[in-house]
């Protein structure tokens, strides 16, 4: 190996193993997590741990009920500066988000175990 390579090489693992997510890593998931709603849309992929706290806000003109899941967990409708929480199932999964006020508002909801 040339000796520019071998500095490059070392270089370039360290890079990497700073980019390491909490899966990587081995930290637990988050018992908790603020899915913010911005312009009636979800957040890209947040992830909670099973039985884990969701909270909701939104900076929205309009109210927003999110329901979870097959709607069997929702909550009240919230404004603007407000919060309403849910408790994550029990199951790990992907779970689909939806507001029952606005139905082309979709994404979904992570729940991994928790160790």
């Amino acid at each position: 190996m040339s000796r520019l390579a071998t500095p490059l090489l070392i270089a370039s693992t360290v890079l990497l193993g700073a980019c390491s997510t909490n899966a990587d890593t081995g930290d637990p998931p988050a018992r908790s997590v603020t899915v913010a709603i911005e312009d009636y849309q979800f957040p890209d992929g947040p992830t909670v741990a099973v039985g884990g706290k969701v909270s909701f806000t939104t900076v929205d003109a309009e109210p927003h009920k999110v329901n979870l899941g097959d709607d069997t967990l929702s909550t009240a409708a919230f404004g603007s500066g407000d919060r309403a929480t849910l408790t994550a199932p029990d199951e790990p999964g992907t779970y689909d988000l939806t507001c029952s006020l606005h139905p082309t508002m979709k994404g979904t909801l992570e729940v991994v175990a928790s160790d």
